[in-house]
């Protein structure tokens, strides 16, 4: 597995007993609205994110690294033979507009990461987001050949699949497993504590693998994480939700969204678009 680092301690695997635990209501488990340039820390209107020229063509853009697949799939091949795929795996409805939510798998030499898990099913908590659902076990996607799966954080659109993974490790920074157990108002919690799943609790960052780091990203949830690939060049990062939509890295404000461009990555995969972030050039 990975290097653990002294900062990761065992394995917590929830008992079947806790399938029907209580859960709170969702409000701070829902994925934020994509704001107007000027509704960030207020209610400003959803607009679609401003996007980069979209990748077509079988071969992909010329000299991108970026392939489409149908399906809403498409890879990104880093260098050292790593490669990161998103499946679009859910449909939510925010403030009036469509918003995709998708997982990553990244496939890497050693292990076959998984990374957020997303929804297969409907809940009463989240029927006025409208969820149109895709999950994992009804797509092509081989869930036997997943090895180790991580959380971004547990908000209920980012850990609905987990029970599809019971007996494999499932990574996740220990403050954002004590509030989603913890607090009211935070996820569906039955999701998190489904029969079989084991939790791996991070503390800090964490080499997961070589050349893919765990890093702490608090802002959108406490104990939210981001997955640094690094392979030589600029690192390319699976974010989740570190922002929900572009204009979030354009201008960080938080923690977490300072943290990632601190890195200086050369792309960012984020939870709720469709192509990867990548930095202004001047």
């Amino acid at each position: 597995m990975g290097k653990e680092d002294g900062r990761s301690d065992g394995i917590v695997e929830t008992p079947a007993a806790s399938a029907g635990a209580d859960r709170g209501d969702v409000a701070r488990g829902r994925p934020s609205p994509r704001r107007g340039a000027g509704g960030r820390g207020g209610r400003g209107a959803v607009r679609p994110a401003a996007r980069r020229p979209v990748v077509t063509g079988r071969g992909g853009h010329h000299g991108s690294p970026i392939n489409h697949h149908r399906g809403g799939r498409h890879t990104m091949t880093a260098p050292a033979s790593i490669t990161i795929t998103p499946v679009r795996v859910a449909d939510l409805l925010a403030e009036g507009e469509r918003m995709p939510v998708y997982v990553h798998v990244i496939d890497h030499p050693d292990a076959r990461v998984l990374v957020d898990t997303g929804m297969t099913e409907l809940h009463p908590a989240a029927a006025d987001l409208d969820p149109r659902l895709r999950p994992l076990s009804e797509q092509d996607f081989d869930l036997a050949g997943i090895d180790i799966v991580v959380n971004t954080h547990l908000h209920f659109d980012h850990c609905g699949g987990n029970h599809l993974f019971a007996g494999r490790p499932i990574y996740v920074q220990r403050r954002e497993l004590d509030d989603a157990r913890s607090k009211d108002d935070y996820t569906i919690r039955e999701w998190v504590e489904a029969p079989g799943v084991r939790y791996v609790p991070v503390d800090g960052e964490l080499e997961l693998l070589p050349g893919l780091r765990l890093v702490p990203a608090p802002g959108h949830s406490r104990g939210m994480q981001v997955v640094v690939v690094e392979t030589g060049g600029r690192p390319v990062v699976v974010g989740g939700d570190v922002a929900v939509w572009f204009g979030e890295l354009d201008e960080p404000h938080n923690e977490g969204q300072l943290r990632v461009r601190a890195l200086d990555p050369e792309l960012v995969w984020l939870a709720h678009e469709h192509e990867p972030w990548r930095p202004r050039t001047v």
